[in-house]
């Protein structure tokens, strides 16, 4: 239950903190369903750290458990599917994504959803089809998805901000934001107002005092490029690392999972380690060069890799009103819990963005506007911020969020 919400009525206006992936969906979701929507963007162009690869994969970590995390990847990638299919022409390649069974494990899940997913989605491949689809020898069994490929955020982001209702701020850092009716930002250059603001700047998102307590972190990755010499591939192929069709005559592959390192610099180690798992795709990119250039970017993480899409909670009656979970952790709570009015968060999408965000910015609109949420009620629940500080009051470690 939200407390005191309303619905935002058409023409009201909506700033958006943040201009990657997640904040440029939310921000054209919003503007079709006729809101006003100022996004910032601190750097001079958007896509500049997680969202800034030239070929970003559309994938989900697929599972059979019926978990929240494994039901979400699937309608995020179905979700995902039909709503890129206006842009792959002019921003990617609708190529299909091969999933290879690299180990004992990815095998025996990959065949049991085989059996459980439409095969005009996906359908289980021998070594010889997944060789016959990719054009190059694999020597794995696996799954293939004919209706996924790759995009190029930066250009599929243009597009989506192409709107009449779009308004974009470059070089414009939002320091903080205080609601005195109407939510003021206040930025390194001037001041606006709006009647809803998202949060979608990934793991910045805890820098306001309202959102201080998220627990996110950034995880850095790290893309390797390489001349393409003689390889030609026909479909991205995904195993521990992936490699995209190549374009302007290099292969983009990768990509490393780096925690607690903030580096920006190219590194040699991680350019090996994203050499070696090409290897493991194929014997056949053996000829492939070693790297020559690469990209780095800082994806936002969560603890349970779900992304955090909803309205902001207030911290401190959160706590007071949930408290009886720090001693019963079945108790009922009848009040409706606190949240800001009209703050939302969008953040979260680690290395899935390009399948997270539609479904995402849909769900965030639906919070706007009032309309029954594309999703069930239990994933509305899973992605809801508050979903941490229930735990960390379950465990006595609030503490821990400050």
């Amino acid at each position: 239950m939200v407390e005191n919400y309303q619905p935002l009525t058409p023409g009201s206006t909506i700033a958006i903190i943040g201009g990657g992936l997640a904040g440029c969906h939310s921000a054209r979701a919003l503007a079709e369903k006729g809101y006003q929507v100022q996004l910032f963007e601190k750097q001079g162009k958007i896509c500049t750290q997680g969202s800034s690869n030239q070929q970003a994969m559309l994938y989900a970590k697929l599972s059979a458990d019926g978990q929240a995390l494994g039901q979400f990847n699937l309608e995020a990638l179905v979700y995902a599917q039909r709503f890129y299919q206006p842009y792959w022409q002019q921003h990617g390649q609708q190529c299909g994504v091969l999933q290879l069974a690299f180990n004992e494990s990815t095998h025996q899940l990959y065949q049991q959803l085989s059996s459980q997913l439409p095969i005009d989605f996906s359908r289980w491949v021998t070594p010889t089809e997944a060789s016959e689809l990719a054009g190059i020898p694999i020597h794995n069994e696996g799954l293939f998805f004919p209706d996924s490929g790759w995009l190029y955020p930066y250009s599929l982001c243009q597009t989506l901000l192409n709107h009449e209702l779009i308004q974009t701020h470059f070089n414009t850092d939002v320091k903080n934001i205080q609601f005195d009716g109407r939510w003021q930002l206040s930025t390194n250059n001037s001041h606006y107002s709006a009647d809803a603001v998202v949060i979608a700047n990934a793991y910045h998102a805890n820098q306001f005092e309202q959102t201080r307590w998220l627990p996110i972190k950034p995880l850095r990755g790290q893309v390797s490029h390489s001349f393409e010499s003689d390889v030609q591939i026909n479909t991205v192929i995904c195993g521990q690392g992936y490699c995209a069709p190549a374009q302007n005559n290099q292969l983009h592959f990768g990509a490393s999972y780096t925690p607690k390192i903030e580096v920006l610099d190219i590194l040699e180690t991680d350019h090996i380690d994203n050499w070696n798992r090409l290897q493991e795709l194929s014997n056949v990119f053996q000829k492939t060069p070693k790297p020559h250039s690469g990209n780095v970017g800082f994806r936002c993480s969560t603890k349970d890799y779900l992304p955090i899409v909803g309205p902001a909670p207030v911290f401190e009656t959160t706590c007071e009103r949930y408290q009886k979970l720090s001693h019963n952790a079945n108790a009922i709570i009848h009040e409706a819990n606190s949240y800001h009015p009209h703050l939302y968060l969008n953040v979260g999408h680690g290395s899935r963005g390009l399948c997270y965000t539609p479904l995402s910015a849909k769900v965030l609109a639906s919070f706007l506007s009032g309309d029954t949420p594309a999703i069930n009620n239990e994933l509305v629940a899973a992605l809801n911020p508050t979903r941490f500080l229930i735990r960390a009051l379950i465990k006595r470690q609030v503490e821990s969020l400050l």
